[in-house]
């Protein structure tokens, strides 16, 4: 896992979820489910999506600058909101902009509060 170094460094949450979460998922029924309930598949996709993020066999695009001929790697991101900072930052980004530009009115907005159903929520 050589790339994961170039990609996120020292990322705390990388390292902590590398090393131990496979342990915390073999031991999640045993030790946790009866008081926190069973570990959500959500969950699982999402740490192992962040796990891969970046994963150069995943694919990537070749990048080479027309001035000076200089090339570069760059890996395809998971896309995965919530856990992956770089992916999340890119995606509330992007939505903001479509919001700002489709939905709202041309006015300053200071804050904006969104409710789901509670049976949309599950």
């Amino acid at each position: 896992m050589a790339y994961r170094t170039r990609i996120f460094g020292d990322n705390p949450l990388y390292k902590i979820l590398s090393d131990h979460w496979q342990n915390f998922v073999g031991a999640h029924e045993e030790r946790f489910q009866h008081a926190c309930g069973a570990l959500r598949g959500t969950a699982k996709r999402v740490v192992n999506r962040f796990l891969d993020c970046g994963n150069p066999t995943n694919g990537f695009a070749r990048i080479k600058c027309s001035s000076c001929g200089a090339e570069r790697l760059l890996h395809f991101s998971c896309k995965t909101r919530g856990c992956v900072p770089s992916c999340q930052a890119r995606m509330v980004e992007e939505w903001a902009g479509w919001f700002a530009d489709e939905l709202s009115e041309p006015v300053f907005h200071r804050q904006m509060v969104f409710t789901i159903p509670k049976i949309l929520r599950p």
